[in-house]
């Protein structure tokens, strides 16, 4: 099958760029075999330094390390030691092919048909907007390695599966990011329950502490301000790291529980939604200056993060076995020192969460603007007002990086949300300014410091609101519920949609065991999705009837 037959409205003279990328003969996949070897027209001849390549190394972690370092030992606890090591080992390799599936997809595509859809989005944005943004999309035509190049997931998806496939990974990145925002509603309730010993009050209550500042916060028009506490919260995050070594240190027993197979699908979730950054792999690796190293550097990162995952998950669950709470941190009592770290990641989630939100706003003010409620959430609708223009996580990370917050996806419960970009570089995408300024339409003149536009405030009151709801209503256990979006959302845009969009494309061209591979990676994220979902339901469900609590 021709690359051309597997686009929508791409022609066989689109299609004609793929050919000029690789010598195979037409209808062929690419002669390099998976993991494939990127390689960029304008890429440095000379090989990064390393300085650069730990700078590229440190950026792709970002898009990975959060708070999941702080529920792996409660994952361990779902699976068992061995395996819970091998499942993680599994779920870290099934990532780094799946991402670097995403990026031979994005590598495959005709550049026409990624330009096609910016014009055509800046063209439906321009006659909304009485013809003020037809030139945007005239100039990413013309320059495809800068702004107009920093493609997203959800262009790739759109490129391939049309304009459904865009739709489904836009809100697939908007739910995953809504649950990680429920998580760190969930996280700061049980920890802050847990330092001030409070037994008689409900943990849910907690959930209602910070919300009058959390609402505050979602209406600032510029989220620059918020930067020192994005750096208060990696500080903090590292701190966890290490006290909770230097406690298990002190207090190591060896005493594993040996849980049922029954438990495993939890572990799959959990885990699934510790490692998951996908959504920040297209971005990381077309801003690279050698995106031929990008692969290298995508396994380090991978290497750094399992290591860290393993040392943390393995002490924690072997030091208190069946007792091992679903945040590590509420394991460790009676020290001054773990009280502090605690108190400072609670702060530092809390200025944290605006960060991790605005994708979610950015969708909601999108549909609000459109003219029909059921227009997909396009990522690029709007060049002019691009806060009416919904992104995805990886967008947001890199205006965070571009305005110097150092933004990461940080204290993740993801994935994705992922808030990480690399510095150097291709440009930016333009439409990642909307971060820096969520205002939308008021932006004109001298704007205040927050939105004043009633529907706005209203739909973002609503956006808090509906996050602590959530919180309340199925936070009994931090470790079920990241569970829960490790299944629904995290594994499908980790597993089953990059192996949907290499079979799409390449189609009968890719050799039977390659399409063997793709369909059984399919298989393995709808399964585990569908039946991580079904017992992370009945676990919360039976909690409420009244079972006890796995806090």
């Amino acid at each position: 099958m021709a690359v051309a037959d597997t686009l929508p409205g791409v022609t066989a003279a689109g299609a004609s760029d793929v050919m000029a990328k690789d010598s195979s003969p037409p209808g062929s996949p690419p002669s390099h075999p998976l993991p494939l070897h990127v390689s960029s027209p304008e890429e440095p001849p000379a090989a990064s330094t390393p300085k650069e390549y730990l700078v590229d190394v440190a950026n792709m972690l970002k898009a990975f390390i959060g708070l999941n370092v702080m529920y792996t030992s409660y994952a361990f606890s779902k699976a068992g030691l061995i395996r819970g090591i091998v499942g993680l080992l599994i779920v870290t390799y099934l990532t780094e092919h799946c991402c670097l599936l995403l990026i031979d997809v994005k590598n495959g595509l005709p550049a026409s048909a990624l330009h096609r859809r910016r014009m055509n989005a800046a063209a439906a944005a321009d006659a909304a907007a009485g013809g003020s943004t037809a030139t945007v999309g005239a100039e990413s035509m013309d320059d495809p390695h800068g702004e107009g190049g920093g493609y997203t997931y959800a262009d790739i998806a759109g490129a391939v599966l049309g304009p459904a496939g865009d739709a489904f990974v836009s809100a697939s990145l908007v739910l995953t990011q809504f649950g990680y925002c429920v998580g760190y509603l969930i996280f700061m309730s049980q920890t802050v329950h847990d330092l001030v010993a409070s037994a008689g009050s409900p943990v849910w209550a907690y959930v209602l502490v910070p919300l009058p500042l959390l609402a505050g916060l979602s209406l600032l028009r510029s989220i620059r301000s918020l930067g020192p506490f994005s750096m208060l919260a990696n500080l903090a995050l590292m701190a966890g790291v290490v006290a909770v070594i230097v406690y298990i240190g002190d207090h190591f027993r060896w005493a594993p529980s040996h849980p049922s197979l029954a438990s495993l699908p939890l572990f799959f979730g959990q885990m699934t939604a510790a490692i998951e950054g996908i959504g920040l792999v297209v971005p990381v690796e077309s801003s690279m200056r050698r995106p031929s190293e990008f692969a290298g550097v995508l396994r380090s990162a991978l290497a750094v993060l399992t290591v860290v995952l393993a040392v943390v998950g393995v002490l924690g669950f072997v030091t208190f076995g069946e007792d091992t709470r679903s945040i590590i941190l509420l394991n460790m009592k009676g020290s001054a020192l773990v009280s502090i770290v605690k108190i400072v990641l609670v702060v530092g989630i809390l200025f944290t969460y605006p960060l991790q939100l605005v994708p979610v706003i950015q969708a909601l003010e999108t549909w609000m603007e459109s003219d029909s409620p059921f227009e997909p959430l396009s990522p690029n609708s709007s060049s002019t007002s691009p806060a009416e223009s919904p992104r995805q996580t990886s967008i947001t990370a890199e205006e965070l990086e571009e305005e110097g917050l150092g933004g990461s996806r940080g204290l993740n419960g993801q994935p994705g949300g992922e808030y990480a970009a690399p510095t150097g570089g291709a440009p930016l995408p333009a439409a990642a300014s909307s971060l820096a300024t969520l205002g939308g339409a008021e932006n004109s003149g001298r704007p205040g410091v927050f939105v004043s536009d009633a529907r706005r405030v209203l739909g973002r009151f609503l956006i808090v609101a509906g996050t602590a709801v959530v919180a309340m209503l199925a936070g009994a256990s931090f470790g079920l519920f990241q569970s829960l979006v490790g299944s629904l959302g995290a594994a499908t845009l980790a597993y089953t949609v990059p192996s949907m969009l290499h079979l799409k494309l390449y189609g009968n061209t890719l050799p039977w065991h390659v399409r063997i591979k793709d369909y059984a990676i399919l298989a393995f994220g709808l399964g585990g999705a569908v039946l991580g979902t079904t017992v992370t339901v009945w676990e919360i469900a039976r909690i409420h009837s009244g079972a006890a609590v796995p806090q």
